[in-house]
């Protein structure tokens, strides 16, 4: 999964034709936008109150290279333009989805790179977990912007899965620089983008960039509570330390615990506990755990202190009357009260043995192949 994220700025009108290229074991992935991102940590980019998302799947332009000149999208700088004005012969690719089992090629997946507006962003290698950066600078607001994405899959001996690449000689009767990708694994090698593609803002004066908690219900037999622990990470401008709240409620919406500050315990009273299909007949209980980060207390009572934040704020897109207590972001998230503990031969969940039903899923769908979308993954819990 990439993720861009942007400053607190409302986005315009937005149109985004998507392009994307594929360069033999490479792709390019283009799309226009409006809009600034930031990015420290790796939250899930939900919409609140202060952030806003754009999800940028659909249908992108797709193109393959010569096989036998992987690199030509580079050298002739397909990322400097969209590429439905850098050539004709795009065709329509889903994102996500895999280009290889899509055009029955075999390509992408490992390594890739980020352009914003012809400006190389960076890259990434590994092709299993989410990543993101900040295009702020790269953006022009007002106008219009597109960012394109180079993807290679080609395998070594260091990649998941393991592989390489074997040339073959003009002596032997093959083409020159005909080379094949060998590997030594039972499933197809999908390769492509396999989740959403987001576009999001986070505020830019003060902001949640990491939020961890663990549970602990080893004292729900004893006392009928369990225990969250939390540590939130707020990147913040420095003339100011704001404040921290995180408020846990239940499905219902009823608030069952708070604290103050960046980490502590929360207290939860006759909890619902989070159980797999058929252990309990509450199964996938979750809580919403709620942080918000509001403008320092501070400010109420200290002159000076709030003449140097109003200073700052002007550097932003916030409006320049905030007072001490004032929401400067809220950030959610979906928890569940679960311990898992385990022995020689037992693996417990909230100390009740676990029946394990299978593992090692291929990931093989009839017709969206590796992709795994969110409703999906809910659905089968």
């Amino acid at each position: 999964m990439a993720e861009l994220r942007g400053r607190r700025e409302k986005f315009p009108q937005m149109s985004y034709p998507r392009d994307c290229v594929l360069l033999c074991t490479t792709v390019f992935v283009s799309l226009t936008l409006h809009v600034s991102v930031s990015a420290v940590g790796l939250l899930y980019p939900f919409e609140t109150e202060t952030r806003e998302t754009k999800v940028l799947d659909g249908v992108w332009d797709f193109k393959v290279a010569p096989p036998l000149d992987p690199d030509l999208g580079f050298r002739e700088e397909w990322y400097q333009r969209p590429l439905r004005l850098v050539t004709s012969d795009v065709i329509p690719m889903p994102v996500p989805s895999s280009y290889n089992d899509v055009t029955a090629s075999k390509s992408l997946q490992q390594h890739v790179g980020w352009w914003v507006n012809g400006a190389f962003l960076m890259n990434h290698t590994g092709g299993h977990l989410p990543f993101e950066a900040e295009a702020t600078e790269f953006l022009v607001p007002g106008s219009r912007n597109w960012v394109t994405v180079a993807i290679n899959n080609t395998l070594t001996q260091h990649s998941i899965p393991m592989g390489q690449l074997k040339y073959y000689s003009e002596e032997s009767g093959f083409p020159a620089g005909y080379r094949e990708l060998q590997f030594n694994f039972d499933f197809f090698n999908y390769a492509g983008i396999h989740r959403h593609v987001h576009l999001y803002t986070v505020p830019s004066a003060a902001h949640v960039n990491d939020v961890t908690v663990v549970a602990d219900t080893t004292q729900v037999p004893v006392e009928n509570k369990a225990y969250l622990d939390f540590s939130v990470s707020v990147v913040h401008d420095e003339s100011l330390a704001p404040d921290v709240e995180v408020h846990l409620y239940d499905e219902t919406g009823n608030s069952v615990a708070t604290a103050t500050g960046t980490s502590g315990r929360l207290s939860i009273v006759n909890p619902v506990l989070w159980w797999p299909y058929l252990m309990n007949e509450t199964y996938g209980y979750l809580y919403e755990l709620e942080v918000v980060v509001r403008t320092p207390s501070v400010q109420s009572n200290d002159p000076a202190a709030f003449a140097v934040w109003t200073e700052a704020k002007s550097l932003h897109s916030f409006q320049k009357t905030k007072r001490a207590g004032d929401v400067l972001d809220v950030y959610r998230l979906k928890v569940g009260l679960r311990s898992l503990t385990w022995d020689n031969d037992t693996m417990a969940i909230n100390g009740k043995p676990i029946y394990f039903r299978g593992f090692g899923m291929h990931e093989d769908h009839d017709f969206v192949s590796a992709v795994k979308g969110r409703k999906t993954l809910e659905k089968f819990n």
